[in-house]
């Protein structure tokens, strides 16, 4: 669990946190809670303080500079075959022109 690109997002995490003055548990809620789709994260409170605690996160707005930064800092790595694809191989592959897949 300790890879690089979890102390990545750990790092990007606790900017934000310190940009917005809040707890890094009640950013990554929010952060969370900002994903399209996401309509009840599933917290981890065993007691009422922490409960209290999670439910802060409902009141942090962040902005969409700071939403495209967490996202960009947790965004996977293609894996293989889809690492294959870059523009050099492509371009070996289909003689410099430019293909698109279908839609």
């Amino acid at each position: 669990m300790f890879t690089d690109r979890n102390w990545r997002v750990l790092d990007t995490l606790r900017t934000v946190a310190e940009e917005v003055d809040r707890p890094l548990a009640q950013v990554a809620l929010a952060w969370v809670l900002a994903q399209s789709g996401i309509t009840s994260p599933i917290v981890g409170a065993s007691k009422l303080d922490q409960l209290h605690d999670n439910l802060a996160s409902l009141d942090i707005r962040l902005t969409p500079e700071q939403i495209r930064t967490l996202d960009e800092s947790s965004a996977l790595d293609p894996a293989f075959p889809y690492s294959i694809f870059t523009s050099e191989v492509n371009r070996s592959i289909f003689g410099g022109a430019i293909v698109q897949g279908w839609r």
